[in-house]
């Protein structure tokens, strides 16, 4: 090899002297290519994965509208221009979710429930379904879609700048289905006039769970999120929620300022502002792979 070298012209090695250069520098030039190309359809995976993660949680806020109005429809045979405006709006959601792009959720209600979902409407218009069975569907179809929403950055060092806004919205997620459920229970009571002993244990086992959530979103969410949801509870839409659920196992009594849809009312606002809070971070989320 190194006498053929000799013997080729001047020209010939001084191309050679300049290829070999340039050769590394292809051959460098692709590998770096090719890793950007494959994070780059890493990103664009997650960025799909989120879109899907907020079509879910609107599925689930529909699902949480009609079970309230299917509740009370149940129970006292009211709300059905309500119901009846909100069905379609659920239906929209659950076809939002099989994304034509995506087919992870084509069969999706054949898991959480949701297949059932006719049925049960039938048998509430046939006056035929109980409360109990009514909040019962409606609270296990909207657990199982929320086991759903779980996006993790795992070990990939150039997505960890967005884990802690994954994590938050993951957390509040499973806080507004725990919320959903105390929500329900307490409204029951109200209406009866009554305090229960199965819903008060639920209740206070839907609570533990809530609160076991909250602890750990003070541990993994964003500092900025953090900060407002301390404000909510401290002085903001949550206080009120916080002082009737906490005077109910205290005193195994509701606050009597409180009638049913004084506190479906109250609870409500909070609840929207912890959805807001969650679709801010998943906001934050997008907006966070767009940069990377």
């Amino acid at each position: 090899m190194n006498s053929f070298f000799k013997r080729l012209p001047l020209y010939a090695k001084l191309m050679l002297v300049g290829l070999l250069p340039l050769a590394l520098l292809i051959y460098f030039a692709l590998q770096i290519y090719h890793e950007k190309s494959d994070k780059i359809a890493i990103l664009e995976n997650y960025l799909s994965r989120v879109e899907q993660v907020s079509n879910i949680n609107n599925l689930i806020s529909e699902l949480q509208s009609e079970r309230r109005y299917s509740y009370g429809y149940a129970l006292t045979q009211q709300w059905r221009s309500e119901l009846v405006v909100q069905r379609p709006r659920t239906d929209a959601a659950i076809k939002k979710l099989h994304n034509e792009k995506d087919t992870q959720y084509v069969h999706a209600e054949s898991y959480t429930f949701l297949d059932s979902l006719h049925a049960i409407r039938e048998k509430l218009d046939n006056r035929s379904l109980t409360p109990a069975e009514a909040i019962n569907f409606y609270n296990n179809a909207i657990f199982r879609l929320n086991t759903l929403n779980g996006i993790s950055t795992g070990n990939i060092v150039f997505l960890q700048p967005i884990s802690k806004e994954l994590a938050g919205q993951k957390l509040l997620s499973e806080m507004i289905t725990d919320m959903g459920r105390i929500r329900a229970n307490i409204y029951y009571q109200l209406y009866t006039h009554s305090v229960v002993e199965s819903f008060m244990e639920n209740t206070k086992n839907f609570y533990d769970i809530y609160k076991s959530y909250e602890t750990e979103f003070y541990l993994k969410s964003t500092p900025a999120s953090i900060a407002a949801y301390r404000q909510m509870v401290s002085n903001g839409s949550l206080k009120p929620v916080m002082q009737v659920v906490d005077a109910l196992f205290k005193y195994n009594k509701i606050d009597s300022s409180f009638n049913a849809e004084k506190w479906w009312s109250v609870s409500a606002t909070a609840v929207d502002e912890m959805k807001a809070l969650q679709e801010g971070l998943l906001k934050d989320v997008q907006a966070g792979l767009n940069t990377i």
